[in-house]
């Protein structure tokens, strides 16, 4: 049986940047008590052969994992370009997983040169590949011009 393990995305680093979000593209709140992480963990995790979990890791937890989830935190992502929050955002989900055996770790974004920096940047771990993907997937939800996703792999090194 293979494990899922939700991480949330950049955009929604914080309670802050999740309002912000929800307002500007009209698309609903990701974080706190059933919002749509832990909708989707519930509606997609029962299924026969799959164990979804939600990691409630974000950026702006500070020091202490988990604790920003129900909290109203200011944005994390102040000062830094995409690419580095990007960056930040992928070494942070790392840190969650450093315990594991062995983690395919697969990186979504819509932009190219974001998901370049991360494969440049990013301190991988031996025990984990890191698999980007560039996908737009907000145009193929709706129904408009999409690109093949491109598929990008780096393993990781010794650290």
């Amino acid at each position: 049986m293979s494990r899922v393990i939700l991480f949330v995305g950049s955009n929604r680093q914080s309670s802050a940047d999740d309002i912000y979000n929800n307002m500007a593209k009209k698309n609903g709140l990701a974080l706190g008590a059933n919002n749509a992480f832990e909708r989707w963990v519930q509606k997609f995790g029962g299924f026969v052969g799959h164990c979804w979990e939600l990691n409630k890791a974000l950026l702006s937890d500070n020091k202490q994992p988990c604790s920003a989830w129900n909290e109203e935190p200011l944005s994390p992502s102040e000062g830094l370009s995409k690419s580095e929050t990007k960056t930040r955002l992928l070494e942070n989900g790392i840190k969650q997983l450093l315990l594991e055996d062995y983690v395919d770790l697969f990186f979504f974004d819509a932009h190219a040169e974001h998901l370049e920096y991360v494969r440049g940047n990013a301190r991988i771990p031996p025990n984990m590949q890191l698999h980007t993907i560039h996908y737009n997937w907000t145009s193929y939800a709706r129904g408009g011009l999409t690109i093949q996703p491109a598929f990008h792999s780096l393993t990781g090194q010794i650290m």
